[in-house]
């Protein structure tokens, strides 16, 4: 790479950054005065930096790569995917045997005629009872914590009728197994109205709130979207329920009794929603005698604890059980990351992506899954890696300069291009272990 591309590269990334901030305020402004033009502006300035980002990536690939190193990620991506999918299964089925052996859990295959006991199945996108035939899943696994039934359910979102399994089975099962695979965590509780507690995305808050609407994470509106297209949802009719404040404005409620909704969300339960950056992920929704959240991907062993614990949590809040022995079972759980879990067979050790998300927590960031942290880290390496061989070749001449009449130009911009990869490296790393709180939000929410 020669002092020219560099600066090419440059002025094409600066170029995609400055039409993404303009669309942003451009959006922002439509939002906040109801500007269609404004819109519209702001749609080409994003498509401009698409395009821009694009253009810039492509030239640096072209330059930067010869044809062995392209040979060998073209062949060496589809074995990577390969062993992904041969491991996802085999990790899987291994901590399912595990927490099933002894009697601590059991486990169910959507392929026999065994079904949970309790909860709810998928079916046509909607919650169903386990003993209605038209329901679909490929796993599930049922377990008791702390005196808290527990359910874990893996299911595809184009997954047939339990009768018609066979024949469905080929290459659309395939793609859907890849892209189509959800999972549905529950906790028993006992039987109240339906409750659908959803956050808002960030567009429906501006379009709501305007200017007042709050930061918005276009990343965390994704994987909200991502989550919510396989989702279950109850069988009964609900209405909406207004709240004001903060909690109006991040999260929508709908009920099919809007006085229990009302005595359910106390504000002591609004500002733990509010605390958690989880909760804006997913819908919470109770109904037929369990509390659930659906997320996109495969069941795992920390999905299942994660999602269960919080669930447990909110639910030790509500001061409306019927039930009094379920009340103050919820309410002596010990539901620390730690804790939650460590009567089955569950293993102690804990992952980075606990850690991680640990941190998040705290700073009011969204938990990051696996394979998110493995892009984000092979992204940073990458980023890291090129930026550290550009920015130091003038102490250990990595790249030394063609006598082209450009040596002066490639001595200045190829280390200016070493530390600007350098420094998006660290602003792509930097959210994975600060524990300072981001703008992206409710900050009040603690202070309530």
């Amino acid at each position: 790479m020669s002092g020219y591309q560099a600066l090419i590269l440059l002025a094409g990334y600066a170029l995609a950054v400055g039409c993404l901030a303009l669309g942003v305020r451009w959006n922002n402004q439509a939002a906040a005065y109801q500007d269609r033009r404004r819109r519209t502006l702001a749609g080409v300035a994003y498509s401009a930096a698409g395009l821009a980002a694009s253009a810039a990536t492509y030239y640096w690939f072209s330059q930067a790569w010869n044809p062995v190193v392209v040979a060998v990620i073209f062949s060496g991506v589809p074995l990577l995917l390969g062993w992904w999918i041969w491991w996802r299964g085999f990790a899987q089925t291994r901590w399912m045997d595990r927490l099933a052996a002894r009697g601590r859990a059991q486990y169910f295959s959507g392929r026999l005629p065994d079904r949970p006991t309790f909860g709810l199945l998928p079916g046509a996108g909607r919650a169903r009872s386990p003993d209605d035939w038209g329901v679909g899943f490929e796993a599930a696994i049922s377990l008791r914590t702390q005196g808290v039934d527990v359910l874990g359910v893996q299911y595809l979102h184009l997954q047939p009728p339990a009768d018609q399994v066979e024949p469905w089975r080929g290459t659309l099962a395939k793609i859907s197994d890849l892209d189509g695979t959800f999972s549905l965590v529950q906790v028993r509780t006992p039987e109240i109205p339906a409750l659908i507690i959803r956050p808002r995305t960030g567009r429906e808050r501006q379009e709501a709130y305007g200017k007042d609407a709050g930061s918005i994470n276009p990343m965390d509106d994704a994987r909200y979207t991502r989550n919510m297209i396989g989702a279950i949802r109850p069988t009964a009719a609900t209405e909406p329920v207004e709240f004001s404040g903060e909690f109006g404005k991040w999260f929508e409620v709908r009920a099919a009794d809007p006085e229990l909704a009302q005595a359910a969300l106390t504000p002591q339960v609004r500002r733990a929603l509010l605390a958690d950056p989880w909760f804006r992920l997913g819908d919470v929704m109770f109904s037929d005698g369990v509390v659930w959240t659906t997320r996109f991907g495969r069941l795992t062993e920390a999905r299942l604890f994660d999602a269960s614990r919080r669930l447990t949590a909110l639910a030790a809040l509500m001061p409306i059980w019927p039930d009094s022995s379920f009340a103050a079972t919820v309410q002596s759980a010990d539901t620390s990351v730690d804790s939650w879990g460590s009567d089955t067979e569950r293993r102690r050790r804990r992952s980075l992506v606990d850690k991680i998300n640990e941190r998040r927590t705290i700073a009011l960031r969204t938990p990051v899954s696996g394979p998110s942290l493995l892009m984000r880290l092979v992204l940073v390496l990458a980023l890291g890696a090129w930026g550290f061989v550009w920015a130091t070749n003038p102490l250990f001449d990595w790249h030394q300069p063609q006598a082209d009449g450009t040596e002066d130009l490639d001595r200045v911009m190829l280390p200016v291009f070493g530390v600007v990869m350098l420094l998006l490296a660290y602003l792509l790393l930097r959210p994975l272990y600060s524990t300072k709180r981001s703008s992206a939000g409710p900050h009040r929410a603690s202070r309530v």
